[in-house]
C-alpha cells in the first residue's frame, strides 16, 4: 500500500491541473491558434489573396462566420385577393390634364304655326290661336280653325255639350273648307244607271237588269236611253252673286273589239244658282243611233270640268269617266225585255 499512494496523488495532481490546460476558453485564443487547430478544411476565399506575412482579415471571419447566411427557401403563403379602390391620383407639375366638355341638352325647337294653334284651341285660348292664325293666308284661316276645333272637341268628348249656335258656325266653316277641296281632289262619277224616269238627285227608276234597248229602222232612231250619273268633286266660282259650274258632256259607243263606232257630243252646259252646289247630278238623254246593226256595245260617259278658276288660281283641267254595258236588238223584238 505504501507503493502505490505516490502513484495516485500523482494522478490526482494531474487532474487538478490538466482542465485548466487542455479545456481553456475558444473565444481567448489568438485566431491563428483557432486556424490552426482546427481540422476541418479551410474554405477558399473569394477576394484578392493576401500579402505575404499580412495579418488575416476579415476574410477568415467571414469564411466560418458569414454575416450574409444562404436563404432559406421561400415557404408560400397564401393570399387573398383584395379588392381595388380608386386612390387619390397625383399629378405631377408636368402632367395635362384634358377637361372633357359634357354636352348640353339641346332646347327643343318652337312649335310649328299649326300645333302653336292647335295647342291654344286644346288649352281654350282663342285670342293666341288668332294671332297664330293671322300667319296664314285669309282664305284657309277659317278652315284651319273649323278642323282643328273639331279635333279638339272630338278628343275630349266635347262636341255633345257645344251649344247649337257653336256647332252651326263650324259646320259653314267646314263647308268652306269641303268646296276649296274639292277644287283639288279627283273628279269622280258615282252610281251611273240606265233609267226609265228621272226626277232629281237621288230620285231615280232604273231599267231592269239585262236591258236590251230596240235598235231604229232606216234613218229612224231607235229607242230613247236615259243615263242618271251623280258627279262628286266638282268645282263652282263666285260671280255676279251667284255660283257657277261649267261642264261639257261627251258620250262613246264602243264595240266589242274596243273600236269606236258612234261618238256624240253633248257640249257645255253652264249650271247658276244662288247657294253653292253640293250635289250634282247628270241626265243625259238620248236615242239609239239609227243604223247602228243589233249587237253588245259598251257606253261611255265622258265628264269633263271646264269651270274657270277663281282669281289667283291655276287652272285644272279634270275628267271623269263611266261605262255601261249596252245591248242592242233589232226593232219589233218586244219580247227581249221579257222577264223569263
Amino acid at each position: 500500500m505504501c507503493r502505490g499512494w505516490p502513484i495516485v496523488c500523482a494522478c490526482g495532481l494531474w487532474a487538478l491541473v490538466s482542465p485548466g490546460c487542455l479545456f481553456r476558453d475558444r473565444d481567448v485564443l489568438p485566431p491563428e491558434e483557432i486556424v490552426a487547430r482546427d481540422p476541418r478544411p479551410r474554405p477558399e476565399a473569394k477576394g484578392p489573396s493576401p500579402a505575404p506575412g499580412a495579418a488575416p482579415g476579415p476574410e477568415l471571419e467571414s469564411a466560418y462566420f458569414p454575416h450574409n447566411p444562404a436563404p432559406l427557401p421561400p415557404v408560400p403563403v397564401e393570399r387573398r385577393p383584395q379588392e381595388l379602390r380608386p386612390g387619390p391620383q397625383i399629378l405631377s407639375e408636368k402632367a395635362t390634364v384634358t377637361a372633357t366638355a359634357m354636352p348640353t341638352a339641346k332646347a327643343p325647337p318652337p312649335d310649328a304655326p299649326l300645333v302653336a294653334v292647335f295647342r291654344a284651341v286644346l288649352e281654350k285660348r282663342p285670342h293666341q290661336a288668332d294671332e297664330w292664325l293671322k300667319r296664314y293666308e285669309a282664305n284657309d284661316r277659317a278652315a284651319l280653325l273649323a278642323l282643328l276645333s273639331l279635333a279638339a272637341g272630338l278628343g275630349e268628348g266635347d262636341l255633345d255639350r257645344l251649344p247649337p249656335e257653336e256647332l252651326a258656325c263650324t259646320l259653314d266653316r267646314l263647308a268652306t273648307l269641303l268646296q276649296s277641296l274639292r277644287r283639288k281632289a279627283p273628279l269622280t262619277l258615282d252610281k251611273v244607271c240606265f233609267c226609265r224616269k228621272i226626277g232629281g238627285f237621288g230620285r231615280y227608276e232604273t231599267v231592269p237588269a239585262g236591258h236590251a234597248f230596240q235598235a231604229g229602222t232606216g234613218d229612224r232612231p231607235g229607242e230613247r236611253v236615259q243615263v242618271y250619273a251623280e258627279l262628286r268633286n266638282f268645282s263652282s266660282r263666285p260671280r255676279d252673286g251667284a255660283y257657277e259650274n261649267v261642264l261639257s258632256s261627251t258620250l262613246e259607243l264602243r264595240n266589242e273589239r274596243g273600236a269606236c263606232v258612234v261618238q256624240l257630243n253633248l257640249g257645255t252646259f253652264v249650271d247658276r244658282s244662288q247657294t253653292a252646289r253640293q250635289d250634282y247630278f247628270l241626265n243625259i238623254q238620248l236615242h239609239v243611233p239609227a243604223r247602228l246593226p243589233p249587237g253588245t256595245y259598251t257606253l261611255w260617259a265622258i265628264v269633263k270640268d271646264v269651270t274657270p278658276p277663281t282669281d289667283g288660281e291655276p287652272a285644272r283641267p279634270r275628267s271623269a269617266r263611266r261605262s255601261l254595258d249596252f245591248r242592242v236588238v233589232a226593232a219589233g223584238h218586244g219580247d227581249a225585255n221579257a222577264r223569263p
